[in-house]
């Protein structure tokens, strides 16, 4: 048989491209959708998390500073 009568006979027997392929590249382009949205949600999460850290280090930070003032205050030295 020769590709066209091949071709045609899928046809025939509703093996088709729109039958077959197309409902796959829809879902398929459906679950990209969903991953990319997904992809973006955890790349915000990781954005806020960093900066949750940052602050807290920066608390830390600033917590330490405090408390050597006070100590420097209270006694003098630390």
């Amino acid at each position: 048989m020769t590709p066209d009568e091949i071709r045609q006979a899928l046809d025939e027997g509703g093996a088709s491209y729109q039958a077959i392929i197309a409902p796959l590249e829809q879902k398929i382009a459906e679950r990209q959708k969903q991953m990319d949205h997904l992809k973006r949600e955890m790349i915000l999460i990781e954005e806020q998390l960093q900066k949750g850290i940052e602050n807290m280090l920066q608390s830390d930070i600033e917590l330490s500073r405090r408390f050597k003032e006070w100590g420097m205050m209270i006694y003098g030295a630390f």
